[in-house]
Parts: C-alpha cells; sequence; structure tokens
C-alpha cells in the first residue's frame, strides 16, 4: 500500500471514531445526565452554533490570504 492510502485509511478511520463517539454522547449521555432544561439549553446552543457558523466563515479564508501572507 502507498503512504497516501495509508494516511487517508487512517484519517477515514479516526473520523468514523469521532461521529460514533458524538453519536453516541448526544443520542445517550446527553439525555441521561443533563435535566430537561439543560439538555433544551445544550441543543439550542449547538443548533444555533451550526446556523452561525457559516455566516462567520464566509470571509475569513480571503481576509488571512490578503493581510497575513506578507
Amino acid at each position: 500500500m502507498g503512504i497516501i492510502f495509508k494516511q487517508s485509511l487512517k484519517n477515514t478511520v479516526i473520523i468514523y471514531l469521532g461521529f460514533l463517539i458524538g453519536g453516541i454522547n448526544t443520542i445517550f449521555l446527553y439525555a441521561r445526565f443533563l435535566k430537561e432544561d439543560y439538555y433544551g439549553l445544550v441543543t439550542f446552543v449547538l443548533s444555533s452554533s451550526n446556523l452561525i457558523m457559516p455566516l462567520i466563515v464566509l470571509g475569513t479564508h480571503n481576509t488571512i490570504i490578503k493581510y497575513f501572507t506578507s
């Protein structure tokens, strides 16, 4: 196997493992250890961050290239 294939396979396994841990955390641990009010608050904060993130990142890449490369 080539080096690139090994690295991509390793990264794929790590990413899927992270998704699995996040899914278990969201489905089982949040519901079990958080009260209803805090569970709703955590869900609201995560949903809000998912909605706001694309707007924040919109021009960041071009700004970094323009001002921090020289």
